[in-house]
């Protein structure tokens, strides 16, 4: 099972404090976020990305940005993977993340916010936004 936190090989973190340094490791602070809403289908091509951002980036995101609301909606019938951002002043953007990578979707939900945000990938490895 794919998980924020779980690495094959790797022992899994168990107290607090290895849980507080992997999210130290991943921060992803993103001030005007208020609702992010992920749906996609079970089948389909360019759906990987989507699945691989809800197991990797959600649960940073939740706990670097405590207000955050997310909602995962996951269709039976086909139907393309898309992302709905609600940023804190009220503007709602939808986003077609069909066939990008978790990475992507990132960039461009860390994008959306004008005041910026913080994000690492990793120990020291800095997400450059273009």
């Amino acid at each position: 099972m794919r998980d924020f936190g779980k690495k094959r090989w790797f022992p899994k973190p168990r107290t607090e404090r290895h849980w507080d340094m992997l999210y130290k490791a991943h921060k992803t602070l993103v001030p005007n976020l208020q609702k992010i809403t992920l749906e996609w289908s079970k089948d389909g091509r360019g759906k990987t990305g989507i699945r691989y951002f809800k197991y990797y980036n959600i649960k940073p995101l939740q706990y670097w940005n405590r207000s955050l609301d997310v909602k995962l909606d996951k269709k039976v019938e086909p139907t393309p993977a898309k992302l709905t951002v609600e940023l804190k002043d009220g503007s709602i953007t939808e986003l077609s993340v069909e066939g990008l990578t978790n990475t992507e979707i990132l960039k461009k939900v860390v994008s959306l916010d004008p005041e910026g945000a913080i994000v690492t990938n990793g120990p020291g490895h800095l997400i450059t936004l273009e």
